[in-house]
């Protein structure tokens, strides 16, 4: 657990994943401590290098709250193919403003976005045909929105919903 003491500066010298505050040795990551009697330096090794989408990667997200310039949202994937998502769970920033036609979007949409910044939180755009809205629920009732002909129609209560899916073959189509 990042800052879990590891011991004092006169037993071992801090080393990779480890810092030294007046006189103590932390952690700043997580992972297992080595101790290397030896060289008398303090390692952290990771369990697991944590998954980080780079600029380009193409993420799933939900949005969580949001105003006419960005929204706040919580990656949940990382495409790696259309049919291969890998599991994350990142914060990141979608900003809205530089669309050319603005996709109205509501809380708890999901969406698909690329990385244009890997800083954290990560910055995402939709401007792309393949980037957009894949799944949203109705605002009237707890119904799914799906595709039905060329709109897009509440599963339980029948609302028409006046967005558009980005790319159709994403968003979830009615069987």
């Amino acid at each position: 657990m990042p800052g879990t003491p590891v011991g004092v500066i006169e037993e071992f010298l801090p080393g990779e994943g480890l810092i030294e505050d007046n006189g103590y040795i932390y952690t700043i990551g997580t992972g297992e401590v080595e101790l290397d009697l030896s060289s008398r330096i303090a390692r952290l090794k990771p369990i697991k290098k944590p998954l980080i989408p780079k600029i380009n990667d193409i993420v799933i997200a939900v949005v969580l709250d949001h105003n006419k310039d960005h929204a706040t949202v919580k990656i949940i994937g990382i495409e790696k193919s259309r049919e291969s998502i890998i599991d994350v769970e990142l914060d990141g920033l979608l900003l809205l403003r530089s669309r050319k036609n603005p996709l109205e979007i509501r809380n708890y949409d999901v969406i698909r976005a690329k990385v244009t910044a890997d800083t954290i939180p990560l910055v995402l755009e939709i401007n792309d045909k393949r980037l957009g809205l894949i799944y949203a629920l109705c605002p009237q009732c707890p119904g799914e929105l799906v595709i039905k002909g060329k709109k897009i129609v509440c599963s339980q209560c029948g609302f028409i919903d006046n967005r558009k899916p980005e790319e159709p073959n994403w968003f979830r189509k009615i069987q």
